[in-house]
């Protein structure tokens, strides 16, 4: 069974405190989102429903949303921006990354079908995105993808 609390994000909390930091971005996972109550068809954004340990829900994506509850909690008492960004599908120039798409073997891939789409981001891009996150000095948390 998974801890209540992410042990590393808590690990990470302190040392922020610390150190005296600022700012975090968080990257989460689009696997938080609660598909099942979701309309099909729907955008998907920050105001979309989240897992919230509902029966049913995996470890990951209630890991992934204990994070984010345990940094919102540790920001508002800390004075710590925060920004998160939650990535689809992470690819690169060489390959598409088959996680959570499907199974690619031998150069060929099998992707389960779905009327949805796949929001997807290219590593360097969103390296940079993260990295552009952390770098506004003004106090805002502006999304950078």
């Amino acid at each position: 069974m998974a801890s209540s609390r992410p042990p590393g994000t808590k690990n990470l909390l302190s040392a922020l405190k610390e150190f005296g930091a600022r700012k975090l971005v968080l990257v989460s996972s689009i696997a938080v989102y609660a598909y099942d109550r979701i309309p099909p068809y729907s955008v998907i954004d920050e105001d979309s429903p989240v897992v919230d340990g509902q029966v049913g829900a995996n470890v990951y994506a209630t890991m992934k949303r204990r994070q984010k509850l345990l940094v919102e909690s540790y920001a508002s008492n800390a004075n710590l921006a925060t920004v998160s960004l939650r990535p689809g599908l992470v690819y690169d120039s060489k390959r598409l990354e088959p996680g959570h798409a499907g199974i690619v073997r031998g150069g060929i891939g099998v992707v389960i079908k779905n009327d949805a789409r796949v929001p997807v981001a290219q590593v360097e891009g969103l390296a940079k995105a993260i990295i552009d996150s952390g770098a506004h000095d003004d106090g805002s948390c502006r999304p950078c993808l």
